[in-house]
C-alpha cells in the first residue's frame, strides 16, 4: 500500500478508538431513504443580510434540527456564489472552508458561503448524531435541503455546490435530487456513501451491528442508481487515487471520466491538499 494510503488507515485507527463508545450506528440501523427524508423537510432560512452566520431550523423525520450557514465573503449577486459543505466531525465546521479559501489573504472574486450540517455545532454533537442511522440520514437531507433553498434566493447567482468526504456526498445527492447549480465541484466522494463507512478504513469507525447490517445500510445510503440517471455535464469531481475511505475503483462509477481530476493522494493528504482544492473548485468559476 502507498505511504498515502497507510496514513489514512493509521488515522482511522487512532481515531475509532478514541470514538469506540460513540460509533457510527450503535442505535440504530434503521431508516428510511434519502428521498424520503427529503420530503419530509420543512425549511425556511433567513434572508441574506451580508456577511455573518445564520442559524437555521430545520422541521424533520426525526424531530427538529438546528442546521446553519455562514456568509463569509459577499461581493455582490453579479459574481458567482460558492456554496462549500464541511468534512466530517470537523470542529470548526468552517475549519477547511478557511483553509481552501483564505480570502483575506488571497482574493478570490466569488461569494463564499459555508454550510454547517446538523449535529455539527460540536465533535460530541456529532458523535451523538451519527449514532442513528436515521437521524445520519436526515442529517444529509437537511444540509442537501438548505442549499436547494440558499439557490432559490434571489441575491445568488451562478451557484456552485461544492464539498469534501461528506461534503463531497452531500455535493452529489443534491446534484441528483435538485441539480439546480451551475456547477458540482464533489471531491473526495462519490454516490456510493455506504461503500464509504462500511466497505473501507472508515468501516473501523462503525458499530458492530452496522457491520453486521452492512448491505442493508448500504442500501439507505448509496444512491448511485439514481446518479447514474442524471445529466453529468456540469458535474467536476475529484477523487484521490490512493484513498481508502472514498476509494477510486468505488467512487469513480457513474462520473464522466473526461470531467473527472485524479490526485496522487490519500483521503488525509487530499482533505489537507488546501491549495489543490481551491484550484480545483475555482477552475472555470472565476
Amino acid at each position: 500500500m502507498n505511504i498515502m494510503g497507510i496514513l489514512d488507515v493509521v488515522a482511522l485507527s487512532v481515531s475509532s478508538l478514541a470514538v469506540r463508545k460513540s460509533r457510527y450506528f450503535q442505535d440504530d440501523i434503521n431508516s428510511v431513504s434519502i428521498e424520503e427524508h427529503l420530503q419530509g423537510i420543512k425549511l425556511s432560512i433567513p434572508q441574506l443580510s451580508g456577511e455573518g452566520l445564520y442559524e437555521c431550523e430545520a422541521e424533520t423525520l426525526v424531530g427538529k434540527l438546528e442546521p446553519a450557514f455562514k456568509v463569509a465573503q459577499w461581493k455582490g449577486n453579479e459574481h458567482p456564489t460558492i456554496i462549500y459543505h464541511h468534512g466530517a466531525s470537523e470542529e470548526p465546521f468552517d475549519f477547511s472552508f478557511n483553509k481552501i479559501f483564505p480570502f483575506k489573504k488571497i482574493d478570490i472574486d466569488a461569494n463564499l458561503i459555508a454550510i454547517r450540517a446538523p449535529f455539527c455545532k460540536t465533535l460530541k454533537e456529532f458523535l451523538e448524531g451519527v449514532q442513528s442511522l436515521n437521524r445520519y440520514v436526515a442529517m444529509l437531507a437537511v444540509s442537501t435541503k438548505m442549499i436547494e433553498e440558499l439557490i432559490k434566493s434571489s441575491q445568488i447567482k451562478k451557484p456552485v455546490v461544492t464539498g469534501i468526504s461528506l461534503g463531497g456526498f452531500v455535493t452529489n445527492i443534491h446534484h441528483t435530487f435538485y441539480n439546480t447549480a451551475e456547477y458540482y465541484k464533489p471531491m473526495l466522494a462519490g454516490a456510493e456513501i455506504g461503500e464509504a463507512l462500511l466497505n473501507s478504513t472508515y468501516t473501523k469507525m462503525t458499530a458492530p451491528i452496522a457491520q453486521k447490517n452492512s448491505k442493508m445500510i448500504s442500501q439507505v445510503l448509496n444512491f448511485s442508481h439514481d446518479f447514474d440517471k442524471t445529466d453529468q455535464s456540469n458535474v467536476y469531481p475529484l477523487l484521490g487515487r490512493y484513498d481508502q475511505v472514498a476509494k477510486l475503483d468505488v467512487q469513480r462509477k457513474g462520473y464522466s471520466e473526461e470531467q473527472l481530476t485524479i490526485i496522487n493522494k490519500g483521503h488525509l493528504t487530499g482533505s489537507t491538499s488546501f491549495k489543490v482544492l481551491r484550484q480545483h473548485i475555482l477552475k472555470g468559476v472565476i
